[in-house]
């Protein structure tokens, strides 16, 4: 079982597209800053456009040969950790090519730094590590996807409706992620990386007003979505969630 979390939504906003970097890596790959640069010092911009100094602190390898960092936000002679502590030591933050728009979209230009539990990492440490390809197929659009997902943004518009500690069972049709049988759960909608498509419930009830307000054409209409491989516009994720309004839990 997966669960979604405030703090989560909130690293994600720590997320820093980097103004300079030592060195980038290929196109499309998240650029390198390996041990050599300990100690580097980067302009940084951040979501609300404010420059800020950074300082590397720490390179870590991680499964799957890539690499995180911990990383200090430098003012004047103070420093404190880019992402907050976890545990007894700094959070760490991943580079990930490109940067995210306010509405959820990623476009091409620069890199962002994505700390830990936030929806950028979390999604590409769960498999969908967008620079990186399964069985020919790209993963970029799986990670966008499932950063929707995560966020519950059913309309495709940035606008997250998820809350602290809410459980999902998310899966996908490369297997990267298995559907886990949870007693209880129930489709709640399939995924796209432009948000929802076929949504059957939502987690909360007023997440449903909002998309009958705004995306209805999103909503459930005949058979339910699946998570097969097809066209341009079929679905590479899909969740169950546990129903929380009277009528919603079709499946």
């Amino acid at each position: 079982m997966k669960a979604t979390s405030r703090r989560a939504l909130a690293s994600a906003l720590l997320a820093l597209a980097l103004v300079l970097a030592s060195r980038a890596g290929p196109a499309g790959e998240p650029p390198v800053l390996d041990g050599r640069f300990l100690g580097a010092v980067l302009a940084a911009r951040g979501q609300e456009g404010a420059l800020l100094t950074l300082r590397l602190d720490g390179v870590r390898p991680e499964d799957g040969g890539w690499l995180s960092y911990s990383l200090s936000v430098i003012d004047g002679a103070e420093s404190k950790p880019l992402c907050g502590r976890r545990g007894e030591g700094p959070n760490r933050a991943i580079p990930l090519a490109g940067t995210w728009r306010a509405d959820g979209r990623w476009q091409a230009g620069g890199f962002t730094l994505a700390c830990f539990g936030g929806v950028l990492a979390k999604c590409a440490r769960w498999g969908y590590r967008p620079w990186e390809t399964r069985g020919g197929r790209p993963l970029r659009p799986y990670h966008q996807a499932c950063t929707r997902l995560l966020r519950a943004d059913y309309c495709g518009d940035g606008k997250g409706h998820t809350k602290d500690g809410t459980p999902i069972n998310l899966w996908d049709d490369l297997g990267i992620q298995g559907r886990e049988d949870l007693p209880g759960m129930v489709l709640e909608a399939a995924w796209t990386p432009e948000g929802a498509i076929g949504i059957r419930h939502t987690r909360f009830p007023e997440a449903m007003d909002y998309v009958r307000r705004t995306c209805p054409e999103r909503l459930a209409e005949g058979p339910r979505p699946s998570c097969a491989a097809g066209g341009a516009a079929a679905p590479l994720l899909c969740n169950e969630s546990f129903p929380r309004l009277r009528g919603q839990g079709r499946d």
